[in-house]
């Protein structure tokens, strides 16, 4: 501050007196300043905060639908289809909003879309219109599966049926009439397949069906197929029918090809037919085959009980990056010196749930005694395990979460095995996939409603049935079916393997599309882990 000084002269009339200096005195100067300084802070203090008042509030006003965005977008990767109702008034909030409500109900229309399509493209390659049970397509695809699949099922055996006299009902009563039992008989049949545990049943052409069924004894298929003929010739007299029902059946022997079987099996229906009997079978008498179902039982349970009992692994890789997905895991017991067998083919002869769960148990502590640190570690277990209270889920679970640095671990149980027990199944599934151990289901595609286990069971990852991946190159229809199954599964966030990949042709078709992993001996042959 620049001091300023002033000075004035003092008279009296005209007669100088004296003189006067003035001068400023700073701290004056210091205070003014002092007080507006003070003054001037709490202003902008005030206004400051506000200013912050207003910025939160305008933030909130525009955070409040962006984190609504944020959420929907979050929901949509986990297949929950939200939308947001409170519509911001800010002119670019409000195009982003109705953007994203825009798109979730594109994306909810597309997925319901793709299920429709696929589902009816599924109809249209494997079931069959008038009667509604899977076609000749399906029955060869089944057929041969189970062929090249034989030494994990216990036993298989395929029969074909043949309805007589529907000729003479069209002649007589018109093709309506013919159609409409033909209708009858394919749900009697339909029926009959959900009763009897590992049956297959598909009408071929005409007054022709057949039957394939797995895990039997010598005791017990006769009496299965003589069930179907009572069934049936009840339904026959219900209508009044002369019609005539006729089974030719056999057994499958290894190293041989399909249309041996299917042929063995003609010629026994043929001869069923010139004799008048309902049923001739033609079987096997092997060494296992030939055990009673006690006996059966006891020789598994002796080789547990002796640890005669080896893991057998397959890999699963995706070809494109040449990367290790998962190893999958099985069961053998040792029967004699030279013969081992798969657990799985025994699984249909135990009790109840409570053995199918106790085998599935000794699989999977023999994992979490050798981990495998560089992969999925997958183990096939019976759906029985799933359903019941007495099963393995909760004992998986504690045994899982108390482990140090787990590998991660993926359950599956395949389709073939699994009849109505979908609500259990989704429950425990659940469970599981909280406890963050992956669930898959084997052999997908089996079931005619296999489309509703994507969006019903909710599983981790599907193994499409090799007898779909087999066929591919038999026509478009399988292709197109093929692919929006794929599709849809990975729009629901679901993971889709290729397995029976057999063959370097196999593998070409099926890397032309859009798996997310391939197994089978062409990518590896099953190898030992533990015995």
């Amino acid at each position: 501050l620049n001091i300023q000084k002033a000075d004035s002269e003092v008279s009296f009339g005209w007669k100088q007196v004296g003189s006067i200096d003035v001068v400023t005195h700073p701290g004056f100067a210091y205070q003014q300043l002092w007080q507006t300084a003070r003054r001037n802070f709490w202003a902008l203090m005030g206004m400051l905060i506000l200013y912050l008042l207003l910025v939160s509030i305008i933030n909130k006003k525009i955070a409040a639908p962006l984190s609504a965005v944020i959420d929907q977008a979050k929901a949509l990767t986990q297949k929950k289809y939200q939308k947001i109702n409170d519509i911001p008034k800010i002119p670019e909030l409000n195009l982003l909003v109705n953007a994203m409500n825009t798109m979730v109900d594109f994306t909810q229309s597309q997925v319901k879309k793709l299920s429709q399509d696929a589902e009816h493209w599924h109809e249209e390659a494997f079931i069959d219109s008038l009667t509604l049970l899977p076609n000749r397509r399906d029955f060869h695809r089944h057929l041969q599966e189970f062929s090249q699949k034989e030494a994990d099922y216990y036993s298989i055996s395929v029969g074909l049926v043949k309805i007589t006299g529907l000729d003479i009902v069209n002649n007589q009563s018109g093709y309506r009439t013919g159609d409409k039992l033909l209708k009858r008989i394919g749900a009697k049949l339909s029926q009959l397949q959900q009763q009897e545990t590992g049956t297959f049943i598909a009408r071929l052409n005409g007054t022709e069906f057949a039957v394939v069924v797995r895990d039997f004894t010598v005791d017990d298929i006769k009496p299965l197929y003589e069930r179907i003929v009572r069934h049936i010739i009840q339904l026959l007299r219900d209508e009044n029918s002369d019609c005539k029902i006729f089974i030719g059946a056999v057994v499958m022997q290894p190293g041989r090809d399909i249309e041996t079987y299917l042929s063995a099996a003609d010629n026994q229906l043929m001869d069923a037919m010139a004799a008048e009997t309902s049923v001739k079978i033609a079987l096997k008498q092997d060494q296992i085959l030939a055990l009673g179902k006690e006996k059966q039982m006891k020789t598994l349970w002796d080789a547990i009980k002796n640890q005669s009992i080896r893991l057998k692994s397959q890999s699963i890789l995706n070809m494109e990056d040449e990367l290790l997905i998962a190893k999958e895991y099985f069961l053998q017991v040792q029967v004699d010196t030279n013969t081992w067998i798969s657990a799985g083919r025994w699984l249909s002869r135990l009790k109840n749930s409570e053995e199918m769960a106790k085998v599935d148990k000794i699989v999977i502590a023999k994992l979490f005694e050798n981990p495998q640190q560089n992969a999925v570690q997958m183990v096939n277990v019976s759906p029985g395990s799933f359903t019941d209270e007495n099963g393995i889920v909760r004992w998986l679970i504690d045994k899982y979460q108390s482990q140090i640095a787990a590998t991660p671990l993926a359950v599956e149980f395949s389709q073939l095995l699994v009849s109505g027990e979908l609500i259990k199944i989704e429950k425990w599934v659940s469970k599981l996939k909280q406890a963050d151990i992956e669930v898959g289901v084997d052999h997908f595609g089996f079931h005619a409603d296999s489309l509703q286990w994507l969006t019903q069971v909710k599983p981790s990852y599907v193994k499409l049935d090799p007898s779909i991946l087999g066929s591919l190159d038999k026509s478009l229809e399988n292709l197109t079916f093929i692919e929006a199954l794929i599709t849809l599964a990975h729009t629901l966030g679901i993971k889709v393997y290729a397995t029976g990949v057999e063959s370097e042709q196999i593998l070409t078709l099926a890397m032309q599309l859009n798996f997310d992993g391939y197994q089978g001996f062409a990518i590896e042959k099953p190898g030992f882990v533990v015995e």
